[in-house]
């Protein structure tokens, strides 16, 4: 007899904002996403690109040398 097969899906949409006077366009809160949902944006600021993948992690935000991620906020929907 096999387990059972489990599919897990997110209820809560997380976005990420960026401190624009902070920033220094490193890029490392874009690298540190494991779930590539953060992208380059208007202003040549790290914006989320893609609200679906964004799991709350916060790695984006405990990445940045410079401080600048200020906020992970869920969307509930």
């Amino acid at each position: 007899m096999s387990a059972p097969t489990f599919h897990v899906r997110l209820l809560r949409k997380w976005s990420f904002e960026v401190d624009a006077e902070k920033c220094q366009q490193c890029g490392t809160c874009i690298s540190a996403c494991p779930n590539k949902a953060l992208g380059w944006g208007n202003a040549n600021l790290p914006q989320t690109i893609s609200p679906e993948n964004c799991c709350g992690c916060a790695l984006c935000k405990d990445s940045c040398p410079h401080h600048s991620a200020c906020s992970i906020q869920s969307n509930c929907g």
